[in-house]
C-alpha cells in the first residue's frame, strides 16, 4: 500500500505521552459513544491491525489522504 506508520503512541487526558515507539493509533470518524470513538492501531511487535476504541479527549495520530 505504500503506507508507513511510525509508532508515536498517544496523548492521554492528563497530558502524558504513552506507548511511544510501541503503538500507532489513528482517529476514525466512527463514534462508539458520546465520549469514545474507534481508533485502529498498529503495534510495533505485531503484523496485524488492532481494532480498538479510545476516549475522545485523548490525542491520537491523524492520517491525511489526498483525494
Amino acid at each position: 500500500s505504500g503506507f508507513t506508520a511510525l509508532p508515536g503512541g498517544y496523548l492521554d487526558d492528563a497530558g502524558r505521552f504513552l506507548y511511544l515507539r510501541d503503538r500507532a493509533s489513528f482517529w476514525t470518524t466512527t463514534a462508539t459513544s458520546s465520549t469514545q470513538a474507534k481508533a485502529p492501531g498498529l503495534l510495533n511487535n505485531s503484523a496485524g491491525l488492532v481494532n480498538a476504541q479510545t476516549f475522545k479527549v485523548n490525542g491520537l495520530s491523524v492520517r491525511c489522504i489526498k483525494d
